[in-house]
């Protein structure tokens, strides 16, 4: 058996931090430990038990611990006076304490409400201070000593809301941020301090509760400079019907807009009186220099312009602008007297008129700038204003001639311009130029119109048959059958030009059988001439009728009654017949015929 002797025995059996609960995985041969706390404890509690009842321990440091690294010692004393040293390292941590104790607005002895009422972990406030409050003071307290406050201090207040940060920072770092809206409640006064103009003086002297006034501007202000200055910084002004003043009473408006919405209207008569002046400054022409002659009071001037001259601008400045000018500009001018008047209208009305008597020269230009015709012939010789003789000649087919002279002025008159029908051979024409100074010139045009060489018929016909083929102009050749009774034709023709002449040939004591007629056209000319022949078949008695026993038109009846004999009759229909059916029978039946 071993019997230890316990009188030196200065071991902890267990070893318990209870407050704040901390496990330190005590171990009696380990006699230092190292641990943290929260910033709130300033010491321990320890729960210790000794290995040996008859031992006693004590503590020290256990108290008013520091932020940072504390020691606490427990010392064992054995029953033989032997010490054993227990160490506990303890960090105590820094504060997270962010909490306000106190908060204030205040502005010196007033101390204003906060909505809602204060309380250390609300953080939004509403505090409402009349428009006169131009500023506040905030005031806090943290809860724990080593906790920062930002945002305190006096604060200068605009209408509205205004929103100001304080923000708290504890030992330990950490951060929260309480935030007060000061309303300062806006602003009602819509008056003004000072109302002034530059250009005249106001009636009755300004006062801000005074809202009308009246005041008479000189001619050509066209609008007020106004000073206008409110009694709060923060309310608003605005102008209406500063411009464009006419003559008499004018209204302006002041507007004074309080920051809530208030308004307030001063309102100027303005009586701006109208200008008198009617003078022109300078009056010219770009024809004629007036400047040496020119009198503002002179109202009457001569001016006289050769007659080339067919145009006259005049200028003029006015010597007020407010005054209106009319009659300046560019003027077309006739030969003679020319009155140009321009009228200046002051401001007020009252007119001064200017006159100008621009006499331009008679013109004395009797000649053509040129003669032309329709339709367009060529003139012999050439075209020249000097030259006042002309040959023309024109086909036959052109039976007139329009003639048209043109003045070298405008202002010369010219007779004999027109439309002429032409013979044939010479025609005369005579063009007569007549100057406003009475000058005269003629001119004169000798039109030789050529003879026709037209030897065309446009018709050629035979009582006694049909001619084959159908007549044309162009087709020179002809045949007909006609009865053995037959000895000559009953021709008809017509020639294209009435001027051409047409001669018979052959139309007499035909034969049975074959004979030639010859129809003769010579041209008026007598350069041109031209034959048509009718083959003429005379047949033997009885061989053959070339009759119709009868003929009719369904249409209409024919005029006059059907003969065998008759070879020419006549039909009326109403108008909407557009076409007709004839119809007939032949007294030979191997007769052929054609139209039915």
């Amino acid at each position: 058996n071993v019997i230890r002797d316990m009188t030196g025995d200065t071991t902890i059996e267990d070893l318990k931090i209870v407050d704040p609960a901390i496990n330190i995985n005590f171990d009696p041969d380990l006699t230092e430990y190292y641990f943290s706390i929260p910033n709130t404890y300033e010491q321990l509690e320890l729960e210790v038990t000794l290995e040996d009842s008859e031992a006693s321990y004590e503590v020290i440091g256990n108290s008013n611990f520091e932020v940072g690294l504390n020691v606490v010692i427990i010392r064992v004393r054995a029953q033989n006076g032997e010490t054993k040293d227990y160490i506990l390292n303890v960090y105590r941590e820094k504060s997270g304490n962010i909490f306000l104790s106190e908060l204030k607005v205040k502005q010196e002895e007033t101390e204003y409400e906060l909505t809602p009422t204060f309380n250390k972990i609300t953080t939004t406030y509403i505090v409402n201070v009349e428009n006169e409050i131009e500023e506040v003071e905030i005031v806090a307290r943290a809860e724990h000593s080593l906790t920062l406050v930002a945002g305190l201090g006096v604060k200068e207040l605009h209408t509205g809301t205004n929103t100001f940060d304080i923000t708290t920072t504890s030992e330990a770092g950490t951060t929260e941020v309480y935030k007060v809206s000061v309303i300062r409640a806006k602003n009602s006064d819509a008056t003004l301090k000072r109302l002034d103009v530059a250009e005249a003086t106001l009636s009755p002297e300004f006062d801000s509760l005074t809202n009308e006034y009246e005041l008479e501007v000189q001619p050509g202000i066209s609008q007020l400079t106004i000073n206008a200055e409110t009694t709060k910084e923060t309310s608003r002004v605005s102008i209406s019907g500063n411009s464009g003043f006419k003559v008499g009473e004018n209204t302006v408006n002041i507007t004074v807009t309080a920051e809530d919405g208030t308004r307030n209207v001063y309102k100027l008569k303005v009586t701006r009186i109208p200008s008198t002046n009617n003078y022109l400054s300078a009056l010219t022409t770009n024809r004629y220099s007036l400047l040496e002659e020119y009198e503002k009071d002179k109202l009457e001037y001569n001016i006289t312009l050769e007659n080339n001259i067919s145009d006259i601008t005049v200028e003029g400045k006015k010597e007020d602008p407010l005054s209106k000018v009319t009659g300046l500009g560019k003027y077309n001018l006739k030969t003679g007297n020319n009155d140009i008047k321009v009228e200046v209208t002051a401001e007020d009305g009252n007119k001064r008129v200017y006159t100008l008597h621009v006499f331009r020269k008679l013109n004395s230009n009797a000649n053509l700038f040129s003669i032309t015709t329709t339709p367009e012939v060529e003139l012999i010789p050439e075209f020249n204003s000097n030259e006042t003789e002309y040959n023309i000649e024109v086909d036959n087919l052109v039976k007139e001639l329009t003639v048209i002279g043109t003045p070298e002025v405008t202002t010369s008159t010219v007779t004999g311009n027109g439309t002429y029908s032409l013979i044939v051979g010479e025609n005369r024409v005579t063009l007569k130029v007549e100057s406003e100074d009475e000058t005269e010139k003629e001119y004169t045009l000798v039109i030789t119109r050529k003879e026709s060489d037209n030897a065309n018929l446009i018709s050629l016909s035979a009582k006694e048959g049909i001619l084959e083929p159908t007549f044309n102009k162009n087709v020179e050749e002809y045949s007909v059958k006609v009865l053995d009774s037959v000895r000559s034709l009953s021709l008809s023709y017509t020639p294209e030009e009435e001027h051409a002449t047409v001669e018979v040939i052959g139309n007499e004591n035909f034969v049975i059988g074959n004979n030639e007629v010859k129809v003769k056209v010579t041209s008026e000319d007598k350069k041109v001439v031209k034959e048509y022949t009718i083959n003429v078949i005379r047949q033997e008695e009885g061989s053959a009728s070339s009759k119709l026993t009868s003929l009719r038109m369904v249409e209409g009846e024919l005029v006059p009654e059907f003969t065998s004999e008759g070879m020419y009759y006549e039909v009326e229909v109403p108008y909407s017949i557009s076409k007709a059916t004839l119809e007939g029978e032949l007294e030979d039946i191997n007769a052929n015929v054609v139209g039915l």
